[in-house]
């Protein structure tokens, strides 16, 4: 996996804001914060960039009349005291930035790029000093849990060991609109009196067969 680091860039001001209000709500302060973005691309297997295919990219990455702020080497220089925090998707899908900029790639070409994903890179103290469970409690305030992770360690690749969980059944045939009522409050999927007669209908008088779970999380998004 190649790496490229860009720095001062736009949202860097927000992010400090961030940081700064969730050290202040625990009593505590912020001391010094450099930041970086982290560029992380990965080859199809058995290709490689050359000198001038390595060249392009970096511009393209660079995007800006600042050139100097885009390197192949980290701006962060780790120091007693800092602590080094990295957020980025999560592993199990490629972002929708992702897919553009791979687009752009290939339109440059360098086919070879098969991904391309973001992580933001945070190189900061707080006084007094921060333990482990301080940090990831602050790391919480700089990004959506649902999308996004921590990188405990720079990644050497967008491997998954992520297994999606098994589809089930549910028994509406032999339980009725018990089993429904029961998935929706184990879920969460928020089924009122009208949904749960309506779908218990459909699918036992109508379709005559159980539905799944990916079916009723499916029917729970319906605007009603």
């Amino acid at each position: 996996m190649l790496r490229f680091y860009k720095t001062g860039t736009a949202d860097e001001a927000r992010d400090e804001a961030k940081l700064r209000k969730s050290l202040g709500a625990a009593g505590a302060k912020l001391s010094s914060l450099v930041q970086e973005r982290c560029y992380m691309v990965e080859l199809t297997p058995g290709t490689a960039l050359s000198g001038d295919d390595e060249s392009r990219l970096l511009w393209l990455i660079a995007e800006t009349f600042e050139p100097e702020k885009t390197a192949r080497a980290s701006f962060l220089k780790p120091g007693k005291g800092a602590t080094l925090l990295e957020i980025g998707p999560r592993l199990t899908f490629c972002t929708a930035w992702c897919s553009n900029a791979v687009s752009i790639c290939a339109a440059c070409g360098l086919g070879q790029v098969a991904r391309i994903e973001v992580s933001r890179r945070y190189l900061f103290a707080g006084s007094p000093a921060l333990g482990a469970a301080d940090v990831a409690r602050h790391a919480a305030a700089l990004h959506d849990r649902m999308t996004e992770q921590i990188y405990p360690t720079p990644l050497e690749s967008f491997a998954s060991d992520a297994a999606a969980v098994p589809t089930r059944t549910i028994p509406l045939m032999t339980e009725g609109r018990a089993a429904l009522e029961k998935l929706s409050n184990e879920l969460g999927l928020g089924f009122d009196e009208a949904d749960l007669v309506y779908y218990t209908n459909l699918f036992v008088t109508e379709l005559k067969r159980d539905p799944t779970d990916v079916e009723c999380f499916d029917m729970a998004q319906v605007p009603h």
